[in-house]
């Protein structure tokens, strides 16, 4: 989609601060309040002809932001809170790049909302290779690893201390199983009837 169209997805846009610049290279320090949520940023923005190749860096503070509708793709991520540093080139997953630290007390993935989650590090694609932390009810988890989520790689290489897990809440199976480990995993895919790997 053309970043006409994906910019549309916002709606109505309420502006509070400045955003200083030209309409492809600008600076916005700013609150947007949208049909999609609520967006604080300190970012400059230097977008080219699409969003695949737009470039970011700066802190953006999102309170129930609905990412997965702004995107076009709820079924991965819908809505986010969370507040960040990011530098990157590119909005869309297949193609953006950059690092990232975050704190995020609220996201919808998969079909469960985490808590109260922290990360820092690289994402390229749709991969992130870093730290992150969660403690939330369901999971409360230390990790470091790579995760590749491309449905042509979908490889997994974390090193994890898990605190508990409650697999059932998660949405990884379908009764209630609480799991407490340290874990060394590699492996590919992300169904459990198709993982492959130790």
């Amino acid at each position: 989609p053309s970043a006409n169209k994906i910019v549309q997805r916002l709606g109505t846009v309420k502006l509070q601060g400045q955003v200083l610049g030209f309409y492809n290279d600008f600076v916005a320090n700013a609150s947007f309040d949208t049909a999609l949520g609520f967006v604080a940023t300190d970012v400059n923005l230097k977008t080219k002809t699409d969003l695949i190749h737009a470039a970011y860096e700066g802190a953006v503070r999102t309170n129930a932001f609905q990412l997965g509708k702004f995107l076009g793709d709820e079924s991965v991520i819908r809505d986010v809170t969370m507040n960040g540093h990011v530098a990157g080139v590119g909005f869309l997953p297949p193609f953006a790049r950059g690092q990232v630290t975050a704190t995020v007390p609220s996201i919808w993935l998969n079909g469960y909302r985490y808590h109260n989650i922290a990360l820092n590090g690289d994402f390229h694609q749709q991969s992130f290779s870093g730290h992150l932390s969660v403690n939330d009810p369901a999971v409360r988890l230390v990790a470091d690893g790579h995760v590749d989520l491309d449905r042509e790689h979908q490889d997994v290489d974390i090193k994890a201390k898990i605190d508990r897990a409650d697999l059932g809440v998660l949405g990884l199976t379908s009764q209630h199983l609480t799991v407490a480990t340290t874990a060394d995993v590699k492996f590919k895919g992300v169904q459990l009837d198709s993982l492959i790997g130790h």
